[in-house]
């Protein structure tokens, strides 16, 4: 067999291997996209780190196995093992994980309507008694100060000033 047939052979399927680790790598992505529903920006970011990281290990795998000459099957081969791990492997890590994230979910889900509601409610229980109780006591304490303002200002009425800037009470026509 000839020694340059071997060598893009082998560089074929280490190109196929690579591009089923690349489909694996593009699962992560789809994890954390059905874990946390991204924003679109977030959704390009996301493609933009995967590109860059598609580039970077198709360049490297370039470099070891070809010198650095472009060759069309190794971009064959990455596609191959690409649609191989998608079309099988990807698929059963997609359904499992989408199962664990709705079961978590499901967690919390219990944690915040059996736990934390209750306690959420009993909280605004408590807020609204103490609004209510200090409301009272506010509109105790305003009618107080009312009854002390207009009896300070009946005072303040009855007298009146001398030359001197003095208050004089009109009653006994003492300064006071």
């Amino acid at each position: 067999m000839d020694n340059s047939v071997f060598i893009q052979t082998t560089s074929f399927l280490v190109a196929a291997a690579m591009g089923f680790a690349i489909s694996l790598i593009y699962d992560v992505f789809r994890i954390l996209r059905l874990f946390a529903k991204p924003e679109p920006v977030s959704v390009f970011i996301q493609d933009i780190i995967f590109s860059l990281i598609c580039a970077f290990l198709t360049f490297g795998l370039l470099i070891v196995r070809c010198q650095g000459e472009i060759r069309w099957f190794i971009f064959g081969g990455e596609l191959l093992g690409f649609l191989i791990c998608r079309f099988t492997l990807s698929m059963l890590i997609i359904s499992a994980a989408d199962k664990i994230i709705r079961a978590i979910k499901a967690v919390f889900r219990f944690i915040d309507r059996y736990l934390y509601s209750p306690i959420k409610k009993l909280k605004n229980k408590i807020v609204h008694f103490l609004y209510l109780q200090i409301r009272k006591f506010m509109v105790f304490f305003n009618q107080v100060l009312k009854n002390t303002m207009r009896m300070v200002y009946n005072k303040l009425k009855s007298r009146k000033f001398n030359e001197a800037g003095a208050f004089i009470d009109q009653k006994n026509g003492k300064k006071t």
